[in-house]
């Protein structure tokens, strides 16, 4: 069954996290929209259709719209998209950065005016209190325009957010003030301006380390190349916009220069420097028929590529939609904040009113229960609570986009940092995918290359790179013939040569077959497929042939033993080939699982889970999708169109296994730091409501609303800090 269709778009004018919660409540109510995530953190928005409706962008853009957002146009190519959103946050950023200057300075003369701080001016001067009357205003109503904007959107829509408590308690500190300077009573006007002026720092810093958490994506954008050099059929050469390459152009590609599309070698060697999109220092060579992805550097020389892939179906677009859809998804432990967020506010409004009440009718000073009021709406802003799970998932799944690790979202992540077991198939994933001669007995090597010559079996292949690499001339053979299932006939220089099985070899009349099948007994323990040759009807020797693991196969296990995960083999070849692998690993023979067709892995990986298991499955990401979409994790190795295989959770670009306890360690790192930033962000609001409500006051201790807006700007930039910190992770 296919999944839902899904749109994906920027949203402009959120302020805090509960906006993106508010805005995925409105969208997620629609009708025909099945799901919709809002990230703040990403400042976007995705939708799943429901099946078979007619929701469009335009009718995604009219609800943003009615909820006080909106969905800019895309108004730049693909290729210009990462200056393009460089220039945004950076207009951002001075946007916030202004209104910030206003309010410091605005708030910090209303305070030297209040506070009798200018020299030869007295508190009792009219200047002192009209001063502050003027300013608080502009800093409040001018400079803190848009969490105005942002409460009466949320009113509109009967919600409350964060916006909501910030200009609830700045406009009823000005409401107050100003009704206390009618009557000659006290006014604070200097703090709803210094409140104002906390809070937009905090948001300033904020929108900063937000851009940081997001270099990512835009270093992923900043691989694509806006014009390619086409070849022409005339031998011609044209500059054409990426856009319009299609299948089958030939390419030129320079050295130094980004390969604009994937395809496939046609003319030329290089080594290309392909660490950007798989984490591999390592340049890899390449010659005629070698594949190359797109946004890889050609090193040197000059390469023609023939595109097999544009557009949006080349691997680097496919990186950079999985990122971004890995950034919209959120955890599930980020659904206790939601549901939190969901109820914070209007329980802080009340809470706060209660407050204010109390403080009043045990005989308090109305301006004391006002400020109690203020300070309270002011310090539970759960701006923080909001930040906890959208930016360490940001900053997880961008490292991962740096490292060759895709991450499809939030809940990927949670399971994988739950890991107990790690399940592998073997061929492709432990091993390299692709058999070797490893040992020869008798001189038949070239007589069997001969006969192999024309042959596109995987073994064939093997007997004929061995051939070349030993640097032996072989002949050509004539009268070839194969027999299904048993091997290959010919003649080489006038004898006559069979290369099979060893039944095949009797069945033909061949002697001499049990004196070979003695000498292969070592061969056949290790599991490795045997090639029988015979000359002129007596057997004369054979070539042994074995799928060798990766380089890296045995480091990657160790590590990941060292992880405290149990390792498992399933795999489709016999016992013996299995075993004997499993033996080089060091792997305990009791979780090696061989002879399994595709249902049986499927019931292999149920069996551990319901031990209770949390089980990943490693594979291909093409035979092995069965056994990925079952396990908990998916972890599909492959390069190219291997990234975009739909049943993964994770997929690694680089192919090999090292990526695979790469990627556990960093779902545990980002895991943890989400932990972190909700503990933190919970104990604020546990430790700081009750003292913003009074409840420290016998005690000489109490918070002003100031620096109860400078405490919720601190919660805020302490999670976001933490997050951050995760780049310096070592993964």
């Amino acid at each position: 069954m296919s999944e839902p269709a899904r749109l994906d778009f920027p949203v402009e004018g959120m302020t805090c996290a509960s906006c993106a919660a508010r805005l995925g409540k409105v969208l997620g109510r629609a009708d025909g929209i099945a799901s919709a995530d809002v990230n703040y953190a990403t400042g976007s928005g995705s939708v799943e259709l429901a099946a078979g409706s007619p929701v469009a962008l335009a009718e995604v853009r009219r609800l943003v719209q009615g909820a006080g957002f909106d969905v800019p146009r895309r108004t730049v190519a693909p290729a210009d998209e990462a200056g393009a959103e460089r220039a945004s946050e950076q207009a951002s950023i001075r946007r916030w950065t202004a209104r910030t200057i206003v309010a410091a300075v605005g708030s910090v003369t209303a305070m030297a005016l209040s506070m009798g701080w200018i020299p030869g001016l007295s508190m009792s001067d009219p200047i002192a209190r009209i001063g502050p009357a003027i300013l608080a205003p502009i800093v409040v109503f001018g400079a803190g325009w848009p969490f105005w904007t942002a409460a009466v959107a949320a009113l509109r829509h009967g919600s409350a957010t964060m916006d909501t408590l910030v200009a609830l308690g700045s406009g009823t500190a000005v409401a107050w003030s100003a009704w206390q300077l009618t009557i000659g009573g006290e006014i604070w006007f200097d703090g709803a301006a210094m409140l104002v002026a906390f809070i937009l720092l905090g948001r300033s810093l904020e929108v900063r380390a937000k851009g940081r958490a997001s270099e990512a994506i835009r270093g992923l954008l900043d691989l694509r190349v806006p014009t390619a050099l086409v070849q022409r059929g005339d031998g011609g050469q044209i500059e054409v916009p990426v856009e319009q390459l299609e299948v089958g152009d030939r390419v030129i590609v320079r050295a130094g220069e980004r390969i604009p599309i994937d395809g496939t070698v046609a003319e030329g060697r290089s080594a290309l420097d392909t660490a950007a999109m798989t984490g591999e220092p390592i340049p890899v060579a390449v010659e005629p028929g070698s594949g190359v992805m797109g946004g890889v550097i050609n090193g040197s020389g000059t390469l023609v590529v023939e595109a097999s892939s544009v557009g949006s179906d080349t691997a680097l677009e496919q990186v950079i939609r999985l990122v971004r859809e890995a950034q919209g998804r959120a955890a599930p432990v980020q659904r206790l904040a939601d549901r939190v967020s969901a109820v914070f506010v209007p329980t802080v409004i009340l809470l706060a009113i209660a407050v204010g009440i109390g403080w009043y009718l045990v005989g308090a000073e109305a301006d004391v229960a006002v400020r109690r009021f203020v300070t309270v709406v002011i310090v539970a802003c759960p701006c923080a609570l909001g930040l906890a799970t959208p930016t360490a998932i940001l900053v997880g799944t961008g490292m991962g986009a740096r490292l060759g690790l895709l991450v499809r979202g939030g809940p990927a992540l949670e399971r994988s940092a739950a890991l107990t077991d790690i399940a592998m198939d073997k061929t492709g994933t432990l091993t390299r995918g692709e058999p070797v001669i490893v040992e020869i007995g008798g001189d038949v090597l070239a007589s069997a290359a001969a006969i192999e010559a024309g042959s596109e079996h995987p073994l064939a292949r093997a007997v004929a790179s061995r051939a070349d690499a030993d640097g032996l001339s072989v002949s050509a053979a004539v009268d070839t013939a194969a027999v299904a299932g048993r091997g290959l006939r010919g003649t080489v220089e006038g004898r006559a040569v069979l290369v099979g099985s060893a039944r095949f070899l009797r069945e033909e009349g061949i002697t001499g077959v049990d004196r070979i099948e003695t000498q292969v007994a070592a061969a056949a323990a290790r599991g490795d497929s045997l090639i029988y040759v015979a000359e002129e009807g007596e057997a004369a020797g054979f070539l042994a042939a074995a799928d060798p693991l990766r380089e890296e196969a045995s480091e990657a296990l160790a590590e990941l033993r060292a992880m405290g995960l149990l390792v498992h083999v399933l795999s489709g070849d016999h016992d013996a080939a299995v075993q004997a692998r499993a033996r080089e690993l060091g792997l305990n023979p009791g979780a090696v699982h061989a002879g399994l067709l595709p249902a049986d892995k499927l019931t292999t990986l149920e069996g551990l889970r319901a031990q209770g298991r949390v089980v990943a499955m490693v594979g291909d990401g093409i035979n092995d999708a069965p056994a990925l979409a079952a396990a908990d994790v998916g972890i599909a190795i492959g390069t190219g169109s291997d990234v975009a295989i739909e049943s993964a959770d994770l997929a690694l670009m680089g192919g090999g296994l090292r990526g695979v306890p790469r990627a556990i360690k960093l779902s545990r790192a980002t895991m943890r730091t989400i932990r972190q930033n909700l503990f933190w962000a919970f104990a604020y609001n546990a430790a700081l409501i009750p003292v913003a409500a009074g409840a420290l006051i016998p005690l000489g201790i109490e918070i002003a609303p100031p620096f109860a807006a400078a405490a919720m700007a601190a919660s805020s930039i302490t999670v976001v800090g933490n997050a951050l910190r995760l780049r310096r992770a070592k993964i």
